[in-house]
């Protein structure tokens, strides 16, 4: 407690350089923990699941894609010929349209095999989850909710327990909700989970016996390790399964395999050396910190020369300055900790607000006991990296020395030694970290300025997902009539396009940069290819003015017209990414490309490259079909809008987008 009172009444003495030390490290360890705070819930801490360590991730592979969805026949197969797992468990996330429950809305839904919360060891928090009873062929169609749509709905009422909701026209039982906790950060905000067609997910409209595809991958696939197995072993047992698939069906198998990945390493893999190289930049910027502020003690201790020479003279040993001298600097590094704790929190809310949502496990990101013992660690190795130095040099005075104590100034050699070490020192950290920023800020000038292929201002994109009514098959093919999805489509462009500070209105399958779907093809007349080999390209059906709603350019032929109908000769354009990869120097146009079991295809254009997928990711192969000359069961649709650019247009745009869209189906949200 002397030691305390003095090196308080010391800090009162000094208050301008001891507001500076503290304010110096307070900045340090802030940054330090926010970021710690943020390594700690989105990578380090383990998944919120039973023996997460067991969780694997599996995945289809061939020689162009190490991470391939799987088909739903290879899934069964790996299910019934494989023993290093306990359970296996499929699912897919989708924009499902739920009605029943007040006006229609789109939710975020996952469907999952019965097991798949088996298989996480993850339990209802009121009546049950999903279990492998679910997937016989004759079970009732259920549903469990998250905590968040159970309270949306229906208040947190247990009353809901029973009730049916029509997701995609199909009624569903609920039958249970999860735990608040829950989150599964492979689906993109799973609200609801429902239940599967005999172990496949159904989150797609497939003709035909589903269980039995091998040429369409579309399934994600999750499996929980048996005692005593290794990722190794299922490795080895997964390889020889595919192996044996490729043998005995050539057409859909050849070239494929699969990868098991564990599930943390799955969801946290991305992100891990982002955060990491953050952790280590913010780790230099605490050392610059600590070194600010022994410079400061250094300078002092250099005018309490005499003070530790008279203490010595009195009877005082080493151990004891050193003490008295390290508990000095706690008077600094505590208060620091604690404005630092101050600053972190702040600078943790602030840091989740402007993360980008596909962060893994966002919602996990808190300060807790982990970052609380994180931040004490920091603050008491910070008090020994700034005291140690100062109290040391100031600790080599003896009793000796008091008659020269006047020769004895902050120009003293050692002491002289000491500044001009921690200003090199801080000089070099600096350095490095404004070397580091300085990429950074390259880097980030450089995305904005990415070529993306459409005009990403004065648009509005609105996405759609189109109830049953407008794609049920006519046949067991599984396609359908086209005209009703075509008419509520027209109407909905008719009325935008006369809106006022509307340019131009399109739709198509998907907005740009949220994903395309794709498909294998083949240019008739080149030689057919293994499936491993197969050319393939992503698509869009579109309307006649897409290209000019999101300002991309024609780079040969024609774009379609209102000609290009059902009844006329089947047209599509390519992109030049496709030309590129596929054409090898050939002329495309009038070139015909065959899809599906029996479509074919002519090349009347080819336009610029967009994104679909990220803005880091160059565009991919990819080809448009007019709207009304496909007949599959797409229910994916998204509206563009080009406005003028004037004030308002936008937002006046996507009101009336929406005010369209229910006066043309009250059902189609």
């Amino acid at each position: 407690m002397t030691d305390l009172r003095l090196a308080l009444r010391l800090c009162l003495r000094h208050p301008l350089l001891s507001l500076a030390a503290i304010g110096s490290l307070a900045l340090g360890i802030g940054a330090n923990t926010a970021i710690f705070t943020i390594l700690n819930g989105s990578v380090l801490r383990p998944l919120p699941y039973s023996d997460p360590d067991n969780l694997m991730v599996v995945w289809e592979t061939r020689t162009d894609n190490a991470k391939r969805a799987v088909a739903p026949a290879n899934f069964l197969d790996w299910r019934r010929e494989t023993a290093a797992f306990s359970g296996l468990a499929a699912f897919d996330d989708f924009t499902a349209t739920l009605t029943g429950v007040g006006e229609a809305q789109r939710i975020h839904a996952v469907s999952a095999s019965g097991n798949f919360f088996e298989v996480l060891g993850v339990q209802a928090q009121i009546g049950r989850a999903l279990r492998a009873d679910d997937d016989r062929a004759d079970a009732a169609k259920v549903a469990v909710l998250t905590d968040g749509l159970w309270h949306q709905l229906y208040g947190g009422s247990p009353d809901a327990l029973g009730k049916t909701m029509i997701l995609n026209g199909m009624p569903h039982t609920i039958v249970g909700v999860l735990p608040r906790s829950f989150d599964m950060q492979m689906v993109a905000g799973g609200e609801v989970w429902m239940t599967s067609d005999r172990g496949i997910p159904r989150s797609f409209p497939f003709p035909g016996d589903l269980t039995a595809v091998r040429d369409s991958h579309i399934i994600a696939v999750v499996g929980r390790l048996a005692t005593g197995s290794t990722r190794e072993q299922a490795q080895a047992q997964l390889t020889s399964v595919m192996s044996a698939l490729s043998q005995r069906y050539p057409s859909t198998n050849a070239g494929l395999g699969a990868s098991v990945v564990p599930l943390h390493e799955e969801i946290v893999g991305d992100v891990r050396p982002l955060i990491v190289l953050l952790q280590i930049a913010v780790a230099v910027l605490l050392l610059i910190a600590c070194a600010n502020v022994a410079h400061l003690l250094l300078g002092q201790a250099a005018t309490r020369q005499a003070e530790i020479s008279m203490r010595y003279a009195l009877g005082a040993d080493r151990s004891r300055i050193v003490r008295q001298l390290l508990i000095e600097t706690l008077t600094i590094a505590v208060p620091g900790g604690i404005a630092g704790l101050a600053i972190a929190l702040a600078g943790v809310r602030a840091l989740v607000l402007v993360a980008p949502r596909n962060l893994p496990r966002l919602a996990e990101i808190t300060i807790d006991p982990t970052v609380l013992l994180f931040t004490l660690a920091m603050t008491l190795l910070t008090a020994i990296v700034f005291g140690l130095g100062p109290a040391m040099q100031t600790a080599r005075t003896s009793a000796n020395d008091l008659g020269r104590i006047g020769q004895r100034v902050a120009g003293h050699r050692g002491v002289r030694r000491g500044h001009q070490a921690l200003v090199i020192g801080e000089l070099a950290l600096a350095q490095a970290l404004l070397v580091g920023a300085g990429l950074l800020l390259v880097s980030f000038v450089h995305a904005t300025r990415i070529d993306l292929g459409f005009a990403p201002h004065d648009r509005v994109l609105a996405e759609v997902n189109l109830t049953p009514a407008y794609i049920q098959p006519l046949g067991k093919d599984g396609h359908i009539d086209p005209a009703k999805k075509v008419r509520f489509i027209n109407s909905v462009l008719d009325r935008v396009r006369s809106g006022p500070g509307v340019r131009a209105v399109a739709a198509s399958s998907t907005a740009p940069l949220t994903g395309a779907p794709n498909r294998g093809m083949r240019i008739e007349g080149d030689p057919v290819l293994p499936p491993d080999q197969q050319p393939n390209a992503d698509f869009q059906l579109i309307t006649p003015d897409y290209f000019r709603a999101l300002g991309m350019t024609l780079v040969a032929g024609r774009t379609f017209n209102a000609g290009d109908r059902a009844d006329t000769p089947a047209v599509m354009i390519v992109n030049q990414a496709l030309v590129d990869r596929y054409f090898g120097g050939r002329d495309p146009i009038g070139r015909v490309i065959l899809f599906g079991f029996s479509k074919r295809h002519e090349i009347v254009g080819v336009v610029s490259n967009a994104r679909y997928r990220t803005v880091e990711q160059p565009a991919d192969p990819s080809f448009y079909l007019p709207l009304e000359q496909n007949d599959e069961r797409w229910p994916f649709l998204a509206f563009s809008v080009a406005t003028d650019g004037s004030d308002g247009s936008t937002a006046s745009a996507t009101a009336l987008l929406r005010a369209v869209v229910r006066e043309a189906d009250p059902e189609q949200p």
